[in-house]
């Protein structure tokens, strides 16, 4: 009888150990994934934030050659108004001396 009591003891106190050991396992294993996990969150968050930045500069790129079409459109209509403003100057010069001499000094 003591012999089985002992036995039961003994086993007892082996299911114990592997208890703990499979306890202490399975410690290590969710620490892995929590860390696994913390990595993949940050490799994510910078994969975000440089697709971000991508997005930006893509978007800055774009303004300044709409910017650079908007100038050379409005270059090219301010050299037509003011080529348009200089063909009309001789006329516009006649039409005052013409007036000036119709009505005279006054």
């Amino acid at each position: 009888m003591n012999e089985l009591l002992e036995q039961i003891k003994r086993a007892e106190a082996q299911a114990d150990q592997i208890r703990q050991q499979a306890a202490e396992e399975a410690r290590g294993m969710i620490k892995s994934v929590e860390e696994a996990c913390a990595a993949s969150a940050q490799q994510s968050q910078r994969a975000a934030r440089d697709a971000a930045a991508r997005l930006v500069e893509e978007a800055r790129v774009d303004a300044r050659q709409e910017i650079a079409q908007l100038a050379q459109r409005r270059d090219a209509e301010r050299t037509l108004l003011r080529d348009l403003a200089r063909r009309r100057i001789p006329g516009a010069a006649a039409a005052i001396v013409e007036r000036i001499v119709s009505n005279g000094n006054r």
